[in-house]
């Protein structure tokens, strides 16, 4: 348990991950990091730490994971729950924002969404993160200008090349 300190818990989890990658630490590191991050629904981190960790694994159970993450039925009220939890033990933690960003997304719930990263980009202003759920946000709400000025926060690696094809052809089929 992290006590509520998204943002705190994960800077010193991608720090020793960065240092562990490739020893037994990393795996352990991963599974910590992965829950932090589906606590947030951040799926496409939560898909990167599944495709490195792959490296690092004798057997293809990464498979199964990938799966999970694009079918499973988000439990939105436990992740609320959990959420609400983490703020009153370190309110203002912009990981927590971004988590509520994530699932008002979700929800269709876009102007609350859009607040919601406003405040973690005052915090963070070139966030790849922040950015990523802002580009997921303009795609949801149909809004392919601010899917533009999402997009040119982030590097192309920023993003999994499939969905890069995805949000090119969504581009394509909106100008």
């Amino acid at each position: 348990d992290v006590g509520g300190r998204f943002a705190e818990a994960e800077a010193i989890l991608v720090g020793l991950l960065d240092r562990h990658r490739r020893d037994a630490s990393g795996a352990e590191i991963r599974l910590i990091l992965n829950r932090l991050y589906r606590f947030q629904c951040r799926d496409a981190d939560v898909r990167r730490l599944v495709r490195e960790a792959w490296a690092f694994s004798p057997t293809p159970a990464g498979l199964r994971e990938l799966w999970k993450i694009d079918t499973e039925t988000i439990p939105i009220d436990g992740i609320k729950t959990r959420l609400d939890e983490a703020e009153r033990l370190a309110p203002g933690d912009d990981r927590i924002l971004l988590g509520r960003a994530t699932i008002a997304t979700k929800l269709g719930q876009f102007a609350e969404a859009v607040a919601h990263l406003d405040e973690c980009l005052k915090k963070r202003p070139e966030d790849r993160a922040v950015w990523l759920a802002r580009l997921d946000l303009a795609r949801a709400a149909d809004q392919p200008a601010e899917a533009l000025i999402a997009a040119s926060h982030l590097k192309p690696t920023d993003v999994e090349p499939a969905d890069l094809s995805a949000l090119r052809v969504w581009l394509a089929g909106r100008t």
